[in-house]
């Protein structure tokens, strides 16, 4: 009898004499091997079943569907109407408008953001050159006039509070000068 490479390694004898058998000692995933392809056998076996079996539960479920989707023709024909007439002639009418004046908003967009840039480095390279060539101008207050328009220049009115601290500061300057 012809020895093959898997009864050699299956078993084999010892220096001793005595028959020693290889898959006893082999690993635990090599225990494992026969439970896994049986795991897989029949988890192969199972989903081709349930395959079988939907196809033919559908095949006799097929039967009607043409009959219901003939039946339902003049419907499905007046909603393709409606989204043609609602959905889609205005969807590619906006489309067609945008491609068409992208070029013109786009013109528009470079020039408004052109204008502000000039505009804001103009208003401040304009400040800066009258702040450091220019002195400071100190502007008078006009006099408050008269609201009956007669002319008469009047004081301007203060409140209490100051009324009060410039009689507290002309007393203090009355005393010691502390």
């Amino acid at each position: 009898m012809a020895s093959s490479p898997t009864t050699t390694a299956a078993a084999a004898i010892g220096e001793d004499g005595i028959y020693n058998n290889l898959l006893t000692s082999a690993t635990p995933l090599a225990k494992l091997l026969p439970h896994i392809k049986a795991g897989f056998l029949f988890a192969f076996g199972m989903a081709s079943f349930f395959v079988r079996w939907a196809t033919r539960l559908l095949r006799h479920l097929y039967l009607p569907i043409p009959i219901i989707l003939y039946l339902l023709e003049p419907v499905t024909v007046f909603l393709r109407y409606l989204a043609e007439i609602f959905v889609l002639t205005p969807y590619n009418t906006v489309v067609y408008l945008a491609d068409a004046l992208h070029p013109v908003y786009v013109f528009c967009g470079v020039a408004c953001l052109t204008g502000i840039l000039v505009g804001v480095v103009g208003r401040t390279l304009t400040g800066m050159l009258v702040a450091t060539l220019l002195p400071p101008v100190l502007v008078e207050a006009e006099p408050v006039k008269d609201r009956k328009g007669k002319g008469k220049e009047l004081k301007p009115k203060m409140e209490d509070s100051d009324e009060d601290t410039l009689s507290t500061r002309s007393n203090h300057e009355d005393s010691d000068g502390y």
